[in-house]
């Protein structure tokens, strides 16, 4: 089973598998290598035998190995001010001039860059240099953090329970009604995160052929879940009276349930403790007003 822990890796995978490029191009037999810039841009680029200290022979840097295929480079963000001038000179020039030579050497390769730091606010800060950051936004996607598509969660852990069934070669699930807890959590940690409960309410099953620790599950979510958000209703008894004020209550309740529920009509409907259709009419009839 595919992982689908690291989103940034999954979709430069996926631009990569559906390009004209890889259509024309064996991705399979290039280099797709992904590098964690924070300890090994240095392996970035060409160097010659002897050039520095343990340069023990000539190596050439990946952006060059990838040949005519694509390199991801990820955590783009945490290269140092110096690596960022060298990126920028070769993606300018498409060619590398290795270090200890005199012979440019031409880059062929596709880059996809991927990272979790705000560089717009770093350019601001001077950390990461503003002409790069211009080079490098003329195509970008943004990837929303969990919290913020939480209608993946359902999918996502059913997909976390296969795999864990897979690795053990049990058959768990996830019992009725144990997702709702899952939406009235933010997820700090992404989806390593949700997997991370999910595995771990796996390995508390009282069968193989079981239900997943529901009790596990809550617990888990309970020891992570920060303060729970508050909310109120502004009202002047001299002007509104109690049948408006309740009628802004409960749309302010019925959006706030639906936000947790990501958005599932049953599953906020549940929550509310009212019957789906009763729930329904209740936001259609607020939709109105």
């Amino acid at each position: 089973m595919r992982s689908i822990i690291n989103k940034k890796s999954n979709v430069s995978a996926l631009i990569i598998m559906y390009s004209d490029k890889a259509n024309v191009y064996n991705i399979s037999n290039s280099i797709y290598e992904k590098v964690a810039l924070t300890n090994k841009y240095h392996e970035l680029f060409d160097h010659e035998k002897g050039a520095f200290t343990n340069a023990v022979q000539t190596r050439k840097g990946l952006l060059v190995e990838a040949g005519k295929g694509t390199g991801f480079l990820d955590e783009i963000g945490d290269l140092d001010l110096t690596a960022q001038a060298q990126l920028l000179r070769v993606l300018e020039e498409r060619r590398i001039l290795p270090v200890g030579s005199n012979k440019w050497v031409e880059m062929q390769a596709r880059l996809v860059m991927a990272t979790n730091r705000d560089l717009e606010q770093d350019c601001a800060e001077g950390k990461f240099r503003p002409d790069l950051y211009m080079r490098l936004k003329g195509f970008t996607l943004n990837l929303p953090p969990l919290r913020e598509c939480k209608a993946d969660l359902l999918l996502l852990a059913h997909s976390f329970v296969q795999e864990y069934n897979q690795q053990y070669a049990v058959s768990l699930k996830i019992p009725p009604g144990a997702l709702d807890c899952l939406f009235q959590y933010e997820w700090p940690g992404n989806i390593r995160e949700l997997r991370a409960v999910v595995r771990k309410a796996a390995a508390f099953a009282d069968k193989a052929t079981g239900d997943i620790s529901h009790k596990l599950l809550l617990e888990s979510i309970r020891i992570r879940r920060s303060s729970p958000v508050r909310h109120t209703v502004d009202f002047d008894p001299l002007v509104d009276s109690l049948p408006e004020l309740l009628e802004r209550a409960e749309k302010q309740y019925l959006r706030a349930v639906m936000n947790i529920a990501g958005g599932h009509v049953t599953s906020a409907a549940k929550h509310a403790g009212i019957s789906r259709s009763q729930f329904y009419e209740k936001l259609k009839n607020n939709d109105k007003t």
